[in-house]
Protein backbone atom coordinates (compact mmCIF):
# COMPACT_ATOMS: atom_id res chain seq x y z
CA UNK A 1 0.00 0.00 0.00
CA UNK A 2 2.36 2.63 -1.13
CA UNK A 3 1.46 6.10 -2.17
CA UNK A 4 0.82 6.62 -5.82
CA UNK A 5 3.66 8.44 -7.55
CA UNK A 6 2.80 12.12 -8.03
CA UNK A 7 2.64 13.46 -11.52
CA UNK A 8 4.44 16.68 -12.29
CA UNK A 9 2.01 19.56 -12.66
CA UNK A 10 1.68 21.19 -16.02
CA UNK A 11 2.20 24.98 -16.06
CA UNK A 12 -1.04 26.88 -16.48
CA UNK A 13 -1.16 29.46 -19.25
CA UNK A 14 -2.71 32.79 -18.25
CA UNK A 15 -3.38 35.26 -21.05
CA UNK A 16 -1.64 38.65 -20.54
CA UNK A 17 -5.01 40.41 -20.33
CA UNK A 18 -5.87 38.36 -17.23
CA UNK A 19 -2.44 38.38 -15.59
CA UNK A 20 -1.88 40.44 -12.46
CA UNK A 21 0.31 43.51 -12.77
CA UNK A 22 3.87 42.92 -11.54
CA UNK A 23 4.68 44.31 -8.12
CA UNK A 24 6.63 47.54 -8.07
CA UNK A 25 10.32 47.15 -7.40
CA UNK A 26 11.27 48.14 -3.87
CA UNK A 27 12.94 51.51 -3.54
CA UNK A 28 16.60 51.53 -2.53
CA UNK A 29 15.87 54.07 0.22
CA UNK A 30 12.70 54.24 2.30
CA UNK A 31 10.52 57.31 2.03
CA UNK A 32 10.37 59.60 5.04
CA UNK A 33 6.74 58.69 5.61
CA UNK A 34 7.76 55.03 5.98
CA UNK A 35 10.29 55.80 8.70
CA UNK A 36 9.11 55.65 12.32
CA UNK A 37 8.99 58.95 14.19
CA UNK A 38 11.92 59.33 16.52
CA UNK A 39 10.99 59.85 20.17
CA UNK A 40 11.69 63.36 21.44
CA UNK A 41 13.44 61.90 24.48
CA UNK A 42 16.03 60.31 22.17
CA UNK A 43 16.59 63.67 20.46
CA UNK A 44 16.95 65.38 23.85
CA UNK A 45 19.50 62.81 24.98
CA UNK A 46 21.45 63.22 21.76
CA UNK A 47 21.30 67.02 21.94
CA UNK A 48 22.77 66.99 25.44
CA UNK A 49 26.09 65.84 23.97
CA UNK A 50 26.20 68.29 21.07
CA UNK A 51 28.88 70.95 21.31
CA UNK A 52 27.90 74.51 20.56
CA UNK A 53 28.44 76.01 17.14
CA UNK A 54 31.98 77.13 16.46
CA UNK A 55 32.78 80.77 15.77
CA UNK A 56 32.96 80.09 12.04
CA UNK A 57 29.36 78.86 12.12
CA UNK A 58 30.24 75.25 11.44
CA UNK A 59 28.37 72.57 13.27
CA UNK A 60 29.92 69.42 11.86
CA UNK A 61 29.13 67.26 14.89
CA UNK A 62 25.52 68.44 14.98
CA UNK A 63 25.09 67.92 11.22
CA UNK A 64 26.47 64.39 11.43
CA UNK A 65 24.30 63.52 14.43
CA UNK A 66 21.21 65.04 12.82
CA UNK A 67 21.80 62.99 9.68
CA UNK A 68 22.24 59.83 11.75
CA UNK A 69 19.02 60.49 13.67
CA UNK A 70 17.10 61.56 10.58
CA UNK A 71 16.22 64.99 11.95
CA UNK A 72 17.27 68.51 11.03
CA UNK A 73 20.21 70.21 12.67
CA UNK A 74 17.86 72.96 13.85
CA UNK A 75 15.88 70.34 15.77
CA UNK A 76 19.04 69.34 17.66
CA UNK A 77 19.88 72.93 18.53
CA UNK A 78 16.29 73.57 19.65
CA UNK A 79 16.47 70.49 21.87
CA UNK A 80 19.75 71.74 23.31
CA UNK A 81 18.18 75.15 23.99
CA UNK A 82 15.22 73.45 25.68
CA UNK A 83 17.58 71.49 27.92
CA UNK A 84 19.43 74.68 28.84
CA UNK A 85 16.54 77.10 29.36
CA UNK A 86 13.42 74.98 29.77
CA UNK A 87 12.26 74.07 33.23
CA UNK A 88 12.09 70.50 34.50
CA UNK A 89 8.32 70.42 33.96
CA UNK A 90 8.57 71.39 30.30
CA UNK A 91 11.43 68.95 29.66
CA UNK A 92 9.53 66.21 31.50
CA UNK A 93 6.45 66.72 29.33
CA UNK A 94 8.58 66.37 26.19
CA UNK A 95 10.31 63.25 27.54
CA UNK A 96 7.04 61.51 28.43
CA UNK A 97 5.44 62.45 25.10
CA UNK A 98 2.65 64.70 26.38
CA UNK A 99 4.21 67.70 24.60
CA UNK A 100 6.04 67.72 21.29
CA UNK A 101 9.55 69.09 21.05
CA UNK A 102 8.37 71.64 18.49
CA UNK A 103 5.54 72.88 20.73
CA UNK A 104 7.85 73.07 23.76
CA UNK A 105 10.34 75.19 21.79
CA UNK A 106 7.53 77.44 20.62
CA UNK A 107 6.40 77.96 24.24
CA UNK A 108 9.99 78.67 25.29
CA UNK A 109 10.39 81.24 22.50
CA UNK A 110 7.11 82.94 23.47
CA UNK A 111 8.31 83.11 27.06
CA UNK A 112 11.61 84.69 25.92
CA UNK A 113 9.78 87.29 23.81
CA UNK A 114 7.53 88.21 26.73
CA UNK A 115 10.56 88.74 28.98
CA UNK A 116 12.30 90.84 26.33
CA UNK A 117 9.21 93.03 25.89
CA UNK A 118 8.91 93.61 29.63
CA UNK A 119 12.61 94.49 29.97
CA UNK A 120 12.86 96.65 26.84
Amino acid sequence: MGAAPSMPQQPVFVPPSQAAAPAAAPSSSPSFSALPKLAASVILDAAAGVQGRSKSGEGRQARQLAKTLGVGVTTLYEAKKLLKYGGPGLIGQVRDGTLSLKKACKLLNQKERAVEENVG
